[in-house]
């Protein structure tokens, strides 16, 4: 049998890197061009933009790689189901609990890459991108403005600028900003810049007007200013830079945080406690999806049915395993008390590939008992 192992662990290899790979790429170019949209839309420079797209990898990779595995199983078992590989290793005398002994240590070498990636370079690479959208704020600049379009960099924001000098001077700035329901200001100037100021940098608009309009209070104000500084959220939304998150650490950090320091981070115990059972939840959830995968497509087909039949079966699986699993993922992440629902999902794919086996070996047995009895008669 170790000549079976090995047969299927490099198949699975194989199947499983072109799959990741695949996932991967619709993956990741899905968050770039978003990312790209609000880089170029909010104005940075490629260099940058590379950054982003590198610090990106592991948070497109994480969510492919269980999907990657399940399907790769899924391939290999139809395809040695259709070659009667399973069917000959059968007659040698093995069991068919022993033909998934290959899937189920596949799934602890994929649950050993999900550990890593969700528990350490997930967290460091969020971390990174942190770091890249504070640089982003303070290199903004002007000169990286479409001229004469209206740009809209968050919601209730809206900017427009008139032409832009080779020295980064805007001209016919307005810029309006919606401050509540019944609360909108509106600036217009002849001039503006952007400029540091404690290192942060601010819009300096001048020689312009502002209009505030209070809907509540029922006033309209006119107001003429020589120069008047506005916080680059104006143009760019730089609210949730600094703003500090479970998900920006790892698991080390998590479980070594005390409570002055989650105290002081604004971050609450019950939040750790449901981000570190979740990272454990997906580890645990990929070293059963593999096998999930052999076991769909292997009793479908020992149960008679097609092939579209069973691949469309084998798909929904993974579907209510996936919804079950973002739903108590997100219910554990809003009620700390829900915690232990993470770990459904687990539980769901190993009852699943247990049940699909069952049946599957009830057909062959009561098949080999007919068989008996017509032969007995």
């Amino acid at each position: 049998m170790r000549r079976f192992d090995f047969y299927v662990y490099v198949d699975l290899l194989g199947l499983f890197m072109a799959s990741a790979l695949i996932l991967f790429a619709l993956s990741w170019t899905n968050t770039i061009v978003l990312q790209l949209e609000k880089l170029i839309g909010g104005i940075q420079d490629w260099g940058l933009i590379a950054n982003y797209a590198i610090q990106m990898i592991p948070e497109a990779l994480l969510p492919m790689i269980p999907f990657a595995a399940f399907l790769s199983a899924a391939i290999l078992a139809s395809r040695m189901l259709r070659r009667w590989e399973f069917a000959n290793f059968e007659f040698a005398g093995a069991s068919q609990y022993r033909l998934t002994l290959p899937f189920i240590v596949f799934g602890f070498c994929i649950a050993a890459s999900v550990a890593a990636i969700s528990h350490y370079l997930l967290p460091v690479c969020r971390s990174n991108i942190v770091d890249l959208d504070r640089v982003a704020a303070e290199n903004i600049s002007f000169i990286r403005f479409a001229e004469g379009q209206f740009f809209f960099p968050k919601s209730g924001a809206a900017a427009f600028i008139g032409s832009i000098s080779e020295d980064g001077l805007a001209e016919k700035v307005f810029v309006h900003d919606r401050v509540s329901y019944d609360k909108v200001s509106a600036y217009f100037s002849e001039s503006a810049r952007i400029v540091k100021d404690d290192f942060k940098p601010h819009i300096l608009m001048e020689n312009g007007r502002i209009l505030n309009l209070d809907k509540d209070a029922k006033t309209l104000s006119n107001t003429k200013f020589d120069a008047i500084r506005l916080g680059i959220g104006m143009i760019a939304d730089s609210s949730k830079i600094n703003a500090p998150s479970v998900r920006n650490l790892t698991t080390l950090d998590l479980l070594g945080a005390n409570a002055e320091y989650l105290r002081n981070a604004g971050i609450r115990r019950a939040s750790v406690q449901a981000e570190i059972h979740s990272r454990v939840a997906v580890s645990l959830l990929s070293i059963f999806l593999p096998l999930l995968g052999m076991a769909t497509i292997y009793s479908h087909r020992r149960l008679s049915l097609n092939n579209a039949v069973s691949w469309i079966l084998s798909i929904a699986y993974f579907a209510l395993i996936y919804i079950t699993y973002t739903y108590a993922i997100s219910l554990a992440h809003r009620n700390a008390e829900e915690v232990a629902i993470v770990y459904i999902p687990a539980v769901m794919s190993l009852g699943m590939s247990a049940l699909l086996l069952f049946a599957a070996w009830k057909k062959r047995l009561l098949g080999k008992v007919w068989q008996i009895a017509v032969v007995g008669k």
